[in-house]
């Protein structure tokens, strides 16, 4: 047609033509299909999606991979999470940008997110009504099922097998490990650092969906320092785990990676190994200093004095000395670190590492005075006097006590007091000694892997089940490859010998399950069993109370003071004015992560507090 008739007003005219043709809508000549595919030739097909409420945790990696962005997540008040750190937050899919390409599904950790075959959507039964609202969150009930001739086929889930391993990879690298039978010979490090290999395969494990971050007591960087790890740059993860922690290769190697248990991957395969892929960072940057540009800021006048040279005052120092405050930590012992430099065995956390950290704070300038006992070389008053605020971060120094008769023998110690001996390599000469360990906390571990590395047969007695200790599964694991027994329902009751230790008497308690779900109770009545070790050594580390015995009674008062903890407020603030408390005196997770975000958050206090004096 040309120019001219196009602009011919009877144009509109000849499309009455059309009137008379079929439309093209569908295959011409029109052919009938099944609305759904035939059972065999396309098991796979994918329709609008369900999800098990009960097995989706909220970690939004659906969400995250959506190449559409189709998907939501929105919080959903209804829903109860029965896993521990699931979040109440559930996806809604947005049909108009929806490519049904099913990414989701198979970046799903749990498995509860799935495809049906309808692409009918209704939320009646009687199909005729028609329903048009959508609902909030994606359930197992979001579509109806009228196809009962292909109802055995529920559409597309995530694929199994090999198959699945090429989206989410559930096996986990550990690091390399000295085997039991040579470890236990000598306080070496066992645990081998990641190569740069290794670490990169583990990281690329990694989803980045944060569920790690909320578990943290100090809401690391954690996907961040990792996928820097997966890019096979250890200098830019360590800068991301430098942000909220100053103590980065401590905590690689013995921290509680409570973050682990949040790792999504570990629900259905083996988490990853957040706490290594930390420690891989720290030990390939000799000086964080340099190379992260880590520098003071400039004075400002201010005084800061921190009591205790553990990780809550060395995370306090850092920070405030970042903020442009002059700290000067007071130290009773002659070096720094506290129990992580006595409390700690070498295997574990060689001083050297443990220094590398310290050192690193310390060259900000932040002054070191050790030999000082507060409250005698040093009156605590004088230290309110003389700064302007002052952190208490001593941690927890006072040991329990058993309670039981001949607990005063020769060769009874307390669990801390035993790990000094070790730490000073002035411990007795264990070699063909028996060696009983009360308690079931890492402490208590410590304390037994240490005395089968210098020669004694050891036996720990718990007074609940192996599954109710408290210290880290592999701790206690590696602690039975090398040889240690461990007692369980075992309540001590009597320590016998004339001038020193020659047996232990424990009764076998009845466990009675706790109704709120937690560890179970143990009881002792006259129907109990007694029974008998032999033992030239008894080691109670069945914990320890804080000592505030360098405060006037007059403070711990006013402080609110209970002989367990001090309460304090989000920043560590007391109710007196410029003092402050952290870590282990503070909070009930009593470990070095949580301490160091205490002293963090204790240094922004202090810079608040010292702002309002203004």
């Amino acid at each position: 047609m040309t120019i001219d008739a196009k602009r011919n007003g009877l144009v509109p005219i000849s499309a009455l033509k059309y009137l008379f043709k079929k439309p093209h809508t569908v295959r011409y000549p029109k052919e009938d299909l099944e609305v759904f595919p035939i059972e065999g030739n396309s098991p796979t097909y994918r329709g609008f999606h369900t999800n098990d409420l009960e097995k989706c945790i909220g970690c939004g990696n659906c969400a995250a991979v959506c190449p559409a962005s189709a998907i939501t997540m929105v919080k959903d008040e209804n829903v109860e999470p029965k896993r521990k750190f699931a979040k109440k937050y559930r996806p809604i899919i947005d049909y108009g940008r929806c490519c049904f390409c099913a990414q989701c599904v198979d970046i799903c950790p749990t498995g509860s997110l799935q495809m049906s075959r309808e692409y009918i959507h209704t939320f009646h039964p009687d199909l005729s009504i028609a329903v048009e609202e959508e609902p909030e969150t994606v359930a197992k009930n979001f579509v109806w099922r009228p196809d009962l001739t292909h109802s055995d086929n529920p559409g597309y889930v995530r694929l199994e097998g090999d198959l699945l391993n090429k989206t989410i990879d559930f096996d986990r690298t550990d690091p390399r490990v000295e085997p039991a039978n040579e470890r236990k010979l000598s306080f070496a490090k066992f645990v081998h650092t990641y190569s740069r290999e290794e670490a990169e395969r583990e990281a690329s494990r990694c989803l980045g969906c944060g569920a790690c971050v909320e578990a943290c007591p100090n809401q690391l960087h954690i996907p961040e320092y990792i996928s820097a790890i997966a890019k096979g740059d250890p200098k830019e993860s360590l800068d991301w785990v430098y942000k909220r922690n100053p103590l980065p290769l401590i905590c690689g190697e013995v921290c509680t990676h409570q973050c682990e248990e949040a790792c999504v991957v570990g629900i259905q395969g083996e988490p990853l190994a957040i706490r290594w892929l930390k420690a891989y960072s720290a030990s390939n940057v000799d000086d964080y200093r340099e190379a992260l540009n880590i520098r003071p800021a400039k004075s400002n006048g201010k005084k800061l004095a921190a009591v205790g040279a553990g990780p809550a005052s060395l995370s306090f120092g850092y920070y405030a000395k970042r903020l442009g405050y002059d700290v000067t930590i007071y130290e009773a012992e002659k070096k720094p670190g506290g129990a992580m430099m006595w409390g700690i065995p070498k295997y574990r956390l060689p001083k050297e590492e443990l220094m590398k950290d310290i050192n690193a704070i310390l060259n900000l300038g932040i002054e070191l005075r050790t030999n000082v006992r507060i409250g005698k070389d040093i009156l605590f008053g004088e230290l309110l006097k003389d700064y302007d605020a002052v952190f208490v971060g001593t941690g927890n120094s006072k040991p329990l006590t058993l309670r039981i008769e001949g607990e005063n023998l020769p060769g009874v110690m307390q669990g801390l007091t035993f790990m000094r001996l070790v730490n000073e390599e002035k411990a007795p000469d264990l070699e063909g000694k028996q060696m009983v360990v009360i308690g079931g906390g890492n402490v208590a571990m410590d304390v037994a892997r240490s005395s089968v590395r210098l020669g004694a047969d050891v036996t720990i007695v718990y007074r609940r089940r192996i599954v109710d200790m408290p210290a880290d599964p592999e701790e206690i694991r590696e602690a039975q490859e090398e040889g240690i027994r461990v007692v369980e329902a075992g309540v001590p009751l009597k320590i016998y010998g004339e001038k020193s230790v020659e047996e232990f008497e424990y009764a076998v308690a009845s466990l009675v399950p706790d109704p709120k779900g937690g560890r179970p109770r143990p009881v002792v009545d006259d129907n109990s069993p007694r029974k008998k070790i032999k033992a030239d050594y008894v080691i109670a580390a069945i914990g320890q109370h804080p000592n505030l015995d360098f405060l006037p009674e007059d403070i711990q008062k006013k402080i609110g003071f209970d002989g367990k903890r001090v309460p304090v407020d989000d920043y560590g603030r007391t109710n007196i004015k410029g003092l402050f408390f952290g870590g282990d005196l503070s909070n009930r997770r009593q470990d070095i992560i949580s301490a160091i975000g205490a002293g963090q958050r204790a240094a922004k206090g202090v810079d608040l507090y010292l702002a309002s004096q203004k």
